[in-house]
């Protein structure tokens, strides 16, 4: 009889690995394991032997007239129980064989009984009977015969189903078993010739002490066979690896054979054990501990699952437990008869996958073009079986290159991400993985970038120049351009003297500032002397994601100022005596003069005049000078030099004109003819009156 597959499916998870571990393992198409009725090595009568592999001890007793023994060259059995739905024994040489021996009555009449009794009381489920030979060759039955089922201990007839025999041992007529009175029967007795087979198989956890067949209307010399079966469950080892291949050790408790090993030769393919152990005791716990190879060391169980290949037995759709580290626990309660258990452990080489996000700029302008670069990199040691690298950017998923079916430890696989930024903020999301990874959280890295907000400055109202002294007033506009509120937004005025005033409004200004909304600040000044001023206004905002607009300038210098000097001139010449002096025309101004002019005026007609540079540049820049150097020869009347410049763009004419007189000297008047004479004698008298003086001095 086999095990009709069932399939009552018990999972453990470690982490968030198994899924990806079940998924990618490849299941090889390999036969289900048999799980057969284990044939009970029987004793004579009154000899107590073992249900084995359970723990009841069975004794069998007899009516004295019924020659009982164990006999030997049992093959292996095959009964159909329902449509599609087969059991097999093992082959084995235990089997009682017994007849009537001593004064057989005459039949009908002849009745005799058999028992056997189970100590302690053992489930229906843990048992079957098995009947053979019924019949005795060419003689045929005359009545119809008959074997009745009666049990002790709780269990009742209606806890066994029949099945007949298909292969094994020949013929293999049925009997007809009713599983409300208990009562076999041979369905045709006037066929000569023909021997029946029918095997008994307990149902339900309900207990049985005892069995007793009570045999009816056989003809007497007829040899029949019982057979006793236990029920067993039944376990084997199966296997997945990742990352790497190896001998895989395994440990179950209460089986008969608690060794088994599975080798596993390629990744991600199932590889089952050859040995297929029977469980010995129902109702206690199964303890499978798996024992992984020491090189490489980082070995580690991921997931395990058992599957129940005999659900149309156990008729259970899921069998609970627990995996601690690489120790598989099924709960008491769920070892039931019959199972025949086929749990798969999911071992792997763990690596460690990371995803980076790189180049995303901290936010964007609406519209503009956004890139940057998901990289997935293998941080483990070992290779990436399976690795996965992926983004998606606002949901929807980004084209990344396909990765290979390795990643070697210390690899990377590089995805480059561009879009085009909407109105509103954008979540990028970057994932990696591996079926071997066991670090899921360096797996994923996120940047969300904002749509930015644009602030803009904007000068207005300033005049193209000013003189010194006056006063200049314009507008300053702090504008919010883009599509999101400004955070911290600023709006500042720079660049001018120290009596400008700057008032602002709103003020505050508004934290955020609405796309769309402006701050505007008033600016008014007295224009310096010198150059001018350069107004600068800036703005600005936390979330800005435009500087390229934050600054406005203009200038507002002082127009261009020519100055005339004259320098060199004498105050006064005689009339003839030549005279030189300079005019000099400089720009005083803040701007280039514009046509500018050097002219004197007032010169004499013999006046020479020699301007450079000549021609004059048009514009004279700032600072630049015309120098006339002027040369004439003086009349006898006085010269009044004037200076004169100026440009088309001189904004100050009160020092375009120099002016200054070269005057003639009066005459010196000359002495008379007396007047020389008797200033003549005055000299001499005053000779001879000092040396008089000497004289006498000389004398003392």
């Amino acid at each position: 009889m086999q095990f009709k597959v069932f399939t009552g499916i018990f999972r453990l998870v470690v982490g968030t690995l198994a899924g990806a571990l079940v998924a990618a393992a490849a299941h090889a198409q390999v036969n289900d394991p048999t799980c057969n009725l284990a044939l009970v090595k029987v004793a004579g009568v009154g000899s107590e032997f073992d249900l084995t592999p359970y723990s009841n001890k069975v004794t069998l007793s007899a009516d004295k007239s019924i020659r009982v023994q164990p006999n030997t060259g049992s093959p292996q059995l095959e009964y159909d129980m329902d449509s599609g739905v087969t059991r097999k024994s093992d082959a084995s040489t235990n089997r009682w064989i017994f007849n009537e021996s001593v004064a057989p009555l005459p039949y009908p009449g002849n009745v005799k009984t058999l028992t056997i009794d189970f100590n302690p009381p053992v489930q229906a489920n843990q048992f079957a009977l098995g009947i053979e030979d019924v019949g005795y060759g060419s003689t045929p039955l005359k009545y119809p015969a008959t074997i009745a089922l009666s049990l002790s201990g709780g269990a009742s007839v209606g806890n066994f189903r029949g099945a007949r025999m298909i292969n094994g041992v020949t013929p293999s007529n049925a009997l007809t078993y009713s599983s409300t009175s208990g009562v076999l029967s041979v369905p045709d007795s006037t066929v000569t010739g023909k021997r029946y087979n029918y095997a008994l198989l307990g149902q339900g956890s309900e207990l049985v002490k005892t069995v007793t067949l009570t045999f009816a209307d056989f003809v007497p010399v007829d040899s029949m066979t019982l057979r006793l079966f236990a029920q067993t469950s039944c376990i084997t080892m199966e296997k997945s690896t990742v990352g790497g291949t190896g001998e895989f050790k395994f440990t179950t408790s209460n089986a008969d054979t608690p060794d088994s090993t599975v080798t596993t030769t390629s990744q991600n393919t199932d590889t089952r054990s050859e040995t297929t152990a029977k469980l010995t005791q129902i109702a206690t716990d199964i303890v499978i501990q798996e024992q992984m190879p020491t090189a490489p060391p980082a070995w580690m169980a991921t997931s395990a699952s058992c599957v129940d290949k005999n659900d149309n037995i156990t008729g259970r759709s899921a069998v609970p437990g627990t995996l601690s580290g690489s120790k598989l626990t099924i709960a008491a309660k769920d070892n039931v008869p019959n199972a025949n258990l086929v749990c798969k452990f999911v071992n792997m080489l763990p690596t460690d996958m990371s995803a980076t996000l790189t180049g995303l700029p901290p936010l964007a302008l609406a519209g503009t073009t956004v890139t940057g670069t998901l990289t997935c990199k293998n941080e483990g040691a070992v290779d990436a079986v399976a690795p996965t690298c992926s983004a998606t950017v606002g949901g929807a998923a980004v084209s990344c290159p396909a990765p290979p079916a390795t990643l070697a430890a210390g690899g990377t696989i590089s995805c480059p991400i561009s879009y085009t930024q909407p109105a509103g903020p954008v979540d990028v999301v970057g994932t990696a993985g591996a079926a071997n990874d066991n670090n899921p959280l360096n797996n994923q890295a996120k940047v969300t970038v904002p749509s930015a907000a644009d602030m803009q400055a904007t000068l207005s109202g300033f005049p193209a120049n000013a003189a010194p002294g006056s006063t200049v007033t314009g507008t300053l506009t702090c504008t919010n351009v883009g599509t999101q509120p400004a955070t911290a937004p600023t709006c500042a005025a720079s660049g001018l003297p120290p009596d400008a005033v700057v008032t602002c409004t709103p003020n505050p200004a508004p934290d955020p500032l609405a796309a769309g909304a402006a701050i505007t600040c008033q600016v008014s000044y007295k224009q310096p002397a010198g150059t001018g001023v350069s107004v600068t206004g800036t703005t600005g905002a936390t979330n800005d994601g435009n500087a390229a607009n934050n600054t406005a300038s203009q200038p507002v210098p002082t127009p261009a100022d020519m100055s005339a000097a004259l320098s060199g001139f004498p105050v006064g010449a005689p009339t003839g005596q030549p005279v030189t002096g300079t005019l000099t025309c400089t720009n005083v101004g803040g701007q280039p003069a514009t046509a500018p002019k050097c002219e004197v005026s007032g010169l004499p007609s013999n006046a020479v005049v020699t301007c450079v540079p000549s021609p004059a540049p048009d514009p004279l820049a700032v600072g630049a000078s015309i120098t006339c150097s002027v040369r004439y020869t003086q009349p006898e009347a006085g010269v009044t030099v004037t200076g004169t410049t100026g440009a088309t763009n001189d904004g100050n004419t009160a020092n375009n004109q120099a002016q200054l007189g070269v005057g003639v000297p009066a005459p010196v008047p000359t002495l008379g003819q007396y007047l020389q004479a008797l200033l003549a004698v005055l000299l001499a008298l005053t000779a001879v009156h000092a040396l008089r003086t000497r004289q006498r001095r000389g004398a003392r």
